[in-house]
């Protein structure tokens, strides 16, 4: 229970800094896990972000900022609409590209580092663009903070907490789950 408690509080020392920054004309905010280590573990980017998002819209403060959510943890086009549907302004997959930068395949022979990530952008790109359609929206602007997810396997004081307004069918995984 207490990694949990650590977690609620991380979240919140997260959320009031952003109110702060916001209110203090900040009008970019950058939510990072670049500086994790054995020692700092990162906080879960999609509750960050909405840990950031609820007490900017709860505070009317929204609209004064974009959010850019530089994680490791965005992989795939999946991540990438769950991120923007959920308030990301931007996203920087930083683990992503430098993987893509440095991998080596045979189909991607003779291609170069910054090549390789220019396709996975565009890969991502088309991808959330096919997400999109099938919903029925055309712009990204339309798409962000959408949250046209139904949270399958997240507990419901987790979705109330920090998925407001969305229902999880069956249940699942608590906060005191995800800090374990």
């Amino acid at each position: 229970e207490g990694a949990a408690v650590s977690l609620r509080a991380a979240l919140d020392e997260l959320a009031e800094w952003a109110l702060d920054a916001v209110r203090s004309g900040t009008s970019i905010l950058i939510l990072s896990d670049r500086n994790a280590n054995e020692t700092h573990s990162p906080i879960p980017a999609l509750l960050a972000l909405r840990a950031v998002v609820n007490i900017l819209n709860r505070w009317g403060e929204r609209l004064k900022a974009s959010i850019v959510l530089d994680t490791g943890e965005v992989r795939t086009t999946h991540h990438f609409a769950c991120a923007i549907g959920f308030g990301a302004t931007a996203v920087c997959p930083h683990l992503t590209w430098r993987i893509a930068d440095g991998h080596q395949h045979r189909a991607l022979k003779g291609l170069s580092g910054p090549d390789k990530v220019s396709r996975l952008r565009s890969a991502f790109e088309q991808g959330l663009l096919k997400v999109m359609s099938k919903v029925g929206i055309a712009s990204v602007r339309s798409y962000r903070s959408s949250k046209l997810f139904t949270p399958l396997g997240i507990g419901h004081r987790l979705v109330s907490d920090y998925f407001p307004d969305l229902h999880s069918p069956v249940g699942g995984l608590e906060l005191e789950d995800i800090a374990d």
